[in-house]
């Protein structure tokens, strides 16, 4: 089997999480031995511990995220540091509290590795240029760092939610530079057909989010590499959004309101997403989910 599934930045999403899976064991009969998550398996959503202990009982190689790390650190000072947005800081909050009822899952995400490698491919959440960090990769810049310190042909990461791909490009004077691929120019180049990884070239690929997207589409995204053919393809599914969005609302982050985190951490909340009028954080992750952004 050379083909190898790529998923990422679940948020404890369950519906999403499970309609992934399926589509990747039963159709794509990719066997569970050949996933890989890259991480951010807790946060934001209501299933913590179930989407926790569906990539443990599957045995899924897995890496650690940043949610993952601040959900699980027994002194998390310095982690709530980097999650400056009000909201990411509750959902950590919630996700603590429900993981120290989960002792086994609390270690298993303790446990997690910040980087997983094979023959031609690496696997780390945020950029192979920060192993272990909260950085993005946003820019060029930042890809061009994350390709100058890969060790494979092909490294796969998560972290934005926003599928794309990084190509590396030697200019003429020898000094590297990427070409940037969205999913649109991708379908634009290939047909919508694999895409083929050309040989002696490095390439940055961005797998995008299975519970939680932000390219404006809200399907569960991840990608098939084949090590074989040497191409990647990237999958959109369908999954029971407004189940998501109900669990949410009627969760404690329902009961949290825009009012008293303004007070809370002393910035001004927003009033709407998108066009869209939101006064708690269930209300934003419920708007944000079927937005897609």
């Amino acid at each position: 089997m050379t083909r190898f599934a790529f998923l990422s930045d679940i948020h404890g999403n369950l519906p999403a999480l499970d309609t992934v899976l399926a589509k990747i064991k039963f159709e794509l009969k990719i066997p569970a031995n050949n996933i890989l998550c890259l991480g951010d398996i807790v946060g934001y959503y209501p299933w913590i511990t179930e989407c926790v202990s569906t990539i443990r009982d599957l045995e899924i190689r897995t890496v650690a995220g940043n949610h993952d790390i601040a959900s699980s650190d027994s002194n998390p000072k310095n982690v709530f540091l980097t999650l400056s947005n009000p909201i990411a800081q509750e959902a950590l909050k919630f996700t603590r509290l429900v993981l120290e009822r989960s002792p086994d899952d609390l270690e298993y995400l303790k446990s997690l590795p910040s980087i997983t490698r094979g023959n031609s491919y690496e696997a780390v959440h945020n950029s192979p240029a920060f192993v272990g960090g909260f950085e993005y990769v946003t820019t060029p810049d930042d890809a061009i760092k994350a390709i100058k310190a890969m060790q494979k042909e092909v490294a796969f990461i998560g972290h934005t939610h926003q599928p794309c791909v990084y190509k590396e490009h030697k200019k003429d004077d020898g000094e590297t530079d990427v070409r940037y691929y969205d999913l649109n120019d991708l379908a634009r180049e290939t047909g919508r057909k694999p895409f083929k990884l050309d040989p002696g070239v490095k390439y940055l690929v961005n797998i995008g989010s299975v519970g939680q997207s932000r390219d404006s589409n809200p399907q569960a995204c991840f990608v098939v590499f084949d090590d074989e053919k040497k191409t990647i393809q990237y999958y959109r599914v369908d999954y029971d959004v407004r189940e998501v969005q109900e669990a949410v609302r009627s969760s404690e982050y329902g009961k949290t309101t825009f009012e008293k985190l303004a007070k809370v951490y002393k910035k001004e909340m927003p009033k709407e997403h998108n066009g869209v009028p939101v006064s708690t954080v269930g209300d934003f992750l419920a708007v944000r989910l079927e937005q897609g952004n």
